[in-house]
Order: structure tokens, then C-alpha cells, then sequence
């Protein structure tokens, strides 16, 4: 594991997962580029083999062999799957949200030192790697059996708990390469992203001007900071936001009213036309196209299982 020459990158995308826990195996035999992005939740990966280089953003890491690796909540970051084409790349990707944590007695939860920093970076020796990797494939299959419901099997909380408690005692072992992913001047942009993500999540509007008090700034600093560090606009990733959350309500089946009363819409006509200009369709029409995809899933999911390889 060593440091490599720092770059500057610029945010990419928002990457949504829509349940409060998914879970995914990776093999990848070609060489897989990686946008910066962040997500709504925590991820974890735990590499089994394979190169990979982490961006987080100001800092470039590369890595080979079994790691385990920690992005934290609105953390934006990268992962590239290098060299796969000499040897394939092999992984388990954990995405879970705040409130699976919060389901957890915290008595039985010993991982507050994750959160300390945006990124852990831990090399993984043999032993280490066998006692995690069945975790990781009892979870994976827990989430493929269960991942049309909506509630999360017990079991999962537990195989999850396993993963983050060992990863959070390898870190206080000293055992990580840990930093944050951000400059002294962007800090608080940082938490800016969380405070919109939080807004978005509620339901609530995102004000500058209200942003901008709370952090001791004037609007146009507030403005001009978060364009220059993220690329874009307060109100653009706020907007981006709220259509990923809309997606993910009306892939539950939940109705405009319904949409638009959580969201903080001011009329559901509104909430119409402001999802049909940025998805190209209609509330219904998305609705009924993701009801159809469903089915077609169902049918190929003996197919998926195979992708899946454990």
C-alpha cells in the first residue's frame, strides 16, 4: 500500500442505493474506471484480490491484494479496478445507512472510530480475510433472497455487525491508512453536502441563506465555495437529490400525494412537473416502468445468482 501523486478531481455523480442496506459481489476482468461520486449512505469494501487505486478526492491511493475499505457517509471518492486483465478483481460492496446503525443495540456496536475519518484503507492477511469473507457471503446471499422485501432479515444485521466491529478494531490496532478526503478550506463544504442530504431526506428546503448562517458565511461565499469544490450548484445537487429519492419512493409503489407531502412539494402538480423534467417521463410512467422491470427480474433472477458468483 503506498501513496501516490496527488491530483485534484471533481465531483461526477451521485451514487443513490435506494435500500438501507445492499450488498454485491464483484469479478471484473477488465480494467474498470471509477467517477468521483459519493452516496447517501456508508460503503465498505472487502477486497479478496486484485489491484485497485482510491481516490478520496485530494488523496490517491493504490493498493493490491485482500484490504478492507471504508468511505464515510457524503464522502466523495473513487475506486479503479486496475489490471484486471492479469488478475481479476474480486470484491464485496457493502452500501448501509445511518439508520441500520441506529436498528442496532449500541452495546453491541463498537465502530464509532470509523466515522472519524472519511476513508480507511486496511491490508488484510490470510487469516483475517477467511474469518470475514463467509460473513460477507452469508450477507450477500441474505441480501439476494430478500432484496424484492422490504424489511431487512435479522440475520443480516448480525453478519454486518460482524464486519464493522472487525474493521473499527484493525483501525484502532493502527492497522488502516486513514485520512480525510478533503482541505482545511473545504471542510465545511463537507458538511454542507451532509446538511442537503438530510434536508432532502426530511423533506424540508434547502435554504442558502439558512445553510449560510448556520456555517458563518454570506450567501455568495456559501455559493461560491460549493461551486468550486463540488462543480455545481447548491440547488442542482439538491435537485438531483430529491429526483433519486423520488425514484426510489415510486419504485416502492408510493403514490404522487403521497410523493409530494413527504418531499415538501407545495402541490402534487408541481411534484409532477418538476419529475417530469428531469426524468423525461412522468411520475406513473416511471412507476409502471420500474413495476415492469420487476417482473422481467424476477424471471432472470436464477441468471443474476450466476453473475453474482460466491
Amino acid at each position: 500500500m503506498k501513496e501516490s501523486q496527488k491530483a485534484e478531481y471533481r465531483y461526477s455523480t451521485i451514487s443513490y442505493p435506494h435500500k438501507p442496506l445492499t450488498v454485491y459481489h464483484q469479478n471484473y476482468e477488465t480494467t474498470r474506471p471509477s467517477a468521483l461520486h459519493f452516496h447517501n449512505c456508508y460503503e465498505i469494501l472487502l477486497i479478496e484480490q486484485g489491484k485497485y487505486k482510491v481516490y478520496a478526492p485530494k488523496n490517491v491511493y493504490e493498493g493490491e491484494g485482500p484490504a478492507l475499505v471504508f468511505f464515510n457517509l457524503g464522502t466523495y471518492h473513487g475506486c479503479i479496478r486496475k489490471e484486471c486483465e492479469d488478475v481479476s478483481f474480486k470484491c464485496y460492496v457493502f452500501y448501509y445507512q445511518k439508520n441500520i446503525l441506529d436498528s442496532i443495540p449500541a452495546h453491541m456496536v463498537n465502530a464509532e472510530c470509523l466515522n472519524e475519518k472519511d476513508v480507511h484503507i486496511c491490508p488484510l492477511d490470510k487469516e483475517t480475510l477467511d474469518f470475514l469473507v463467509p460473513m460477507a457471503q452469508n450477507l450477500c446471499r441474505s441480501y439476494i433472497a430478500h432484496k424484492y422485501e422490504d424489511d431487512i432479515p435479522s440475520e443480516s444485521y448480525g453478519y454486518l455487525l460482524v464486519v464493522l466491529n472487525k474493521f473499527a478494531e484493525l483501525v484502532r490496532n493502527g492497522k488502516a491508512i486513514s485520512f480525510d478526503g478533503r482541505t482545511d478550506g473545504d471542510n465545511y463544504i463537507y458538511n454542507v453536502v451532509k446538511d442537503i442530504m438530510e434536508l432532502v431526506e426530511e423533506g424540508k428546503d434547502v435554504s442558502i441563506q439558512q445553510i449560510a448562517e448556520k456555517y458563518f458565511v454570506s450567501n455568495s461565499k456559501l455559493s461560491k465555495d460549493f461551486r468550486r469544490t463540488m462543480g455545481m450548484t447548491v440547488k442542482s445537487m439538491a435537485e438531483e437529490l430529491t429526483v433519486e429519492r423520488i425514484k426510489a419512493m415510486l419504485k416502492k409503489g408510493v403514490s404522487n400525494t403521497d410523493v409530494a407531502a413527504a418531499l415538501g412539494f407545495s402541490s402534487e402538480s408541481y411534484f409532477v412537473q418538476f419529475f417530469s423534467k428531469y426524468a423525461n417521463m412522468s411520475p406513473g410512467s416511471y412507476r409502471k416502468l420500474y413495476a415492469m422491470g420487476n417482473a422481467s427480474a424476477g424471471n432472470d433472477e436464477n441468471e443474476k445468482n450466476k453473475q453474482i458468483q460466491l
